[in-house]
């Protein structure tokens, strides 16, 4: 929070800074064209006044304005008067009847400073007498700021030029914080993508970012120490299931022959050899157990390399279903299989496939009481291969089907290896597994892409 808080403090400073940027740029551009048009022209106050009062002498008849001076007079003036200490008009120039009168001194100082009747006015002094010059109505602008109608339209004829250099201007700014912004965004976004790589990121802890570059630094950091944990204790973990399985094959393999050998011994009694063929059988699940246990652990840390081949995914269910039937005489297996899904070959590795269907009708052989009807259904729609396995048993346990049907996660299962490997290895060919109970029992439904798209 309080790096958000800093990065919008600071642009917002920045546009602060562009907004009095372009007032002092405008401001001293306004100054600029004031003073070079005030010298390019003649100041009434500093020439024709001046001049015109001195041109303007007295005589034993009275004032006389010579001719070179009485027509510039003309050419820039409406009028002019000269008016005695007294405020009286001793001396004028196309004066109007209206203003022909005496003026008290206020009146003098209000129209000195502004207009007179509302002609823009200037007097100079001449002695104690006072010279007044007045130009044309609504020719000049005459208040706090004093500026020629002419120039004022100048600026207003230039103004939409005026505006669209701000305009630029403001534009050219904002492209000059907008490449500091996205340059500086541009590391951000690359040490995300780094992270979300998982390597490392070390971005340079400076600027409007430098407490976000810093959280990223300090985030790296700590992924990376996970990551090595984490990495630890997967090869480890590994490692302890293989050293486990290894060390439990030589026991039990001896187990299993022992076992064997006490079932086909004719001298053993019918008890003695059905002890020995329940050593036997569940010596053999445990032997499955950790060839499961082996198999899902490659899987979950991708270990497991696929190897895919064509094959005829209805020859290979005839395949298995016989030889169960072989194994199992009296097991209640069917198999269909629809006219569509023949000649329809799948990329597929060939054991993986064997092996998770394997674990399905061995679910249900295992899970279901003796007796119970298992039908396999394989069909197509020519674009996927659907493949159902049903029985009549009781159906998953619901804390089964839960942790069969959430997403699968990089942790080994915690029950039903044999399920959790079926879901593994339908994932890896691109396709999906789904559970779920029915009115006559557990139902598993595996869909396999014809243009698989695994690993």
């Amino acid at each position: 929070m309080k790096t958000l808080f800093q990065i919008i403090l600071r642009y917002a400073l920045s546009a602060v800074g562009v907004l009095l940027l372009l007032i002092g740029v405008n401001i001293a551009a306004l100054v600029s064209y004031t003073v070079t048009v005030t010298q390019n022209q003649r100041s009434p106050m500093e020439y024709h006044i001046r001049d015109l009062t001195q041109a303007l002498i007295q005589t034993n008849t009275g004032w006389f304005l010579p001719e070179d001076a009485m027509q510039d007079l003309q050419e820039n003036y409406v009028w002019a008067m000269l008016l005695n200490p007294e405020g009286q008009v001793v001396w004028s120039d196309r004066l109007p009847d209206a203003l022909n009168h005496r003026y008290s001194p206020a009146q003098v100082a209000a129209f000195t400073r502004w207009y007179l009747a509302d002609y823009p006015v200037y007097a100079y002094q001449k002695g104690d007498f006072l010279f007044v010059l007045a130009n044309p109505k609504g020719s000049r602008w005459k208040y706090p700021v004093e500026m020629d109608f002419h120039t004022l339209n100048d600026l207003l004829r230039k103004f939409p030029v005026w505006i669209t250099c701000n305009l630029l201007l403001a534009i050219l700014l904002i492209l000059l914080s907008s490449i500091r912004f996205f340059r500086s965004i541009q590391r951000i976004a690359g040490g995300l993508s780094d992270l979300a790589d998982e390597q490392s990121v070390s971005l340079p802890e400076k600027g409007v970012f430098s407490s976000l570059c810093h959280d990223l630094n300090v985030t790296s950091v700590h992924l990376r120490h996970k990551q090595e944990l984490l990495s630890r204790r997967d090869r480890m973990r590994t490692e302890w299931i293989a050293g486990v399985s290894h060390d439990v094959r030589t026991p039990l393999t001896m187990i299993l022959g022992t076992a064997a050998q006490l079932e086909t011994d004719p001298n053993s009694t019918p008890e003695h050899t059905q002890k020995a063929r329940t050593i036997r059988i569940q010596g053999e699940r445990l032997r499955r157990l950790i060839e499961d246990l082996n198999l899902v652990s490659k899987l979950t840390y991708e270990a497991q390399p696929l190897r895919k081949e064509a094959l005829s995914l209805p020859a290979l269910l005839r395949q298995l279903v016989t030889e169960l039937l072989n194994q199992e005489p009296t097991l209640a297996l069917s198999l269909r299989i629809s006219h569509a899904c023949e000649g329809t070959a799948l990329e597929a590795d060939p054991a993986l496939l064997e092996r998770a269907i394997r674990n399905l009708i061995a679910n249900s052989m295992q899970h279901t009481p003796k007796g119970t009807e298992i039908e396999i259904r394989l069909e197509t729609n020519g674009t996927c291969f659907t493949l159902s396995v049903c029985d009549t048993g009781g159906g998953y346990p619901q804390a089964v089907l839960d942790a069969l049907n959430r997403p699968l996660e990089k942790e080994l299962p915690t029950h039903g290896l044999g399920l959790s490997i079926v879901r593994q290895i339908i994932q890896l060919h691109g396709g999906t597994a789904a559970f779920c109970n029915t009115k006559e029992g557990a139902q598993c439904v595996l869909t396999l892409p014809l243009s698989s798209g695994g690993n």
